[in-house]
């Protein structure tokens, strides 16, 4: 506790007194479902943090029985949010999100994904601390790092005219897309501190996406009502996502879906823009899959890029192949993009 003075008014004169009272309440946010272990990992992180007025919540997104008992057994009900439906990441954290907006005089959410590792304790601390001092910045995001090493994940990126994310990987790369692309800012959610004033500006996440592309399309809507986002590169965290050849069928499907999604629903991108989107994925992450002998994700790339161009938004229940044309004409327009290509180069 720290010691208070106060003159005969009654008034703090006291230096500890004035940091209480620029103390500012930040809710901290973990989605969890079916992954309780990894959940109650990262809250003993978060309880450790230094942030003064610091508050943590669960959502669980209808996981199993058993998850929610394991929950249950580490922390109080009060802390965990039950949602009766798994709808999504953003379904979920906007449940967490609405409740302290609601319930509290939130300043500030962290909204996270279970599988960080916080390396210090001050790393909420650092973020908001930096928000508070540049009252035009809205959300930041610590750096991103690969499981226990130095090596930078992600550190921001930009979206341009067309709706193309753009992502640096290094922090002098994010530098100089802050120059030539100041308004165009987009953050990973993984590790996301929002003001509250941001949230209540613009709203919640989109949950049409249902898992991936939510952080981007909010990051977009950011930009557009003229607020900044910065990535705070003196604290980071560590992200435990799996190596690419590891990555589940759904998420080739989401990245491949949201994509399109986005370009269409929220950039209102030309067809020709859009048509070259799928010829890139088809070209790089179709190519890649299918040398390396997993058809079946291959299959759920083709399935996301059908169910993106005719518009179908949230969970999907089938990642199988689309209809044969599909496939076929996805081969030509890959075929035709590779001769645009060689022309160009030649």
């Amino acid at each position: 506790m720290v010691d208070q003075a106060y003159d005969d008014s009654g008034r703090c004169n006291d230096k500890g007194c004035e940091m209480i009272s620029k103390q500012k309440m930040v809710t901290s946010i973990i989605l969890n479902y079916n992954k309780s272990e990894e959940t109650i990992k990262l809250y003993r992180q978060l309880a450790a943090q230094t942030c003064p007025s610091h508050e943590i919540l669960v959502v669980d997104n209808c996981s199993d029985i058993d998850q929610q008992e394991k929950l249950l057994a580490f922390l109080p009900e009060n802390k965990i949010i039950k949602s009766k439906i798994n709808g999504g990441f953003s379904y979920g954290m906007n449940l967490g999100i609405s409740s302290c907006l609601r319930e509290n005089q939130c300043d500030y959410v962290w909204i996270l994904n279970n599988d960080l590792k916080i390396p210090g304790d001050d790393v909420l601390e650092e973020v908001v601390s930096y928000l508070e001092e540049h009252p035009d910045i809205a959300m930041a995001t610590p750096l991103l790092y690969e499981p226990d090493s130095d090596e930078v994940s992600f550190s921001g990126g930009y979206i341009d005219n067309n709706g193309w994310m753009h992502s640096a990987y290094d922090y002098a790369q994010f530098k100089e897309m802050e120059k030539t692309h100041p308004n165009r800012i987009w953050l990973d959610g993984t590790a996301l501190v929002i003001k509250r004033e941001l949230i209540e500006h613009i709203g919640l996440l989109d949950e049409t996406y249902f898992m991936y592309w939510e952080d981007i399309d909010f990051s977009y809507r950011v930009n557009l009502s003229g607020y900044t986002a910065k990535v705070v590169a003196n604290v980071g965290v560590y992200h435990c996502s799996p190596q690419w050849s590891e990555r589940p069928i759904y998420w080739h499907y989401y990245n491949a879906r949201n994509e399109l999604l986005f370009m269409r629903n929220r950039c209102h991108a030309s067809w020709k823009t859009i048509m070259w989107a799928v010829e890139r994925r088809l070209n790089d992450n179709l190519d890649q899959l299918l040398r390396h002998g997993f058809y079946d994700r291959a299959d759920a790339v083709y399935r996301g890029i059908w169910d993106g161009l005719i518009g179908k938004t949230g969970k999907a229940e089938d990642f199988s192949a689309p209809p044969r044309i599909v496939k076929m004409l996805g081969r030509l327009l890959s075929w035709y993009g590779a001769r645009q290509r060689v022309r160009r180069q030649g």
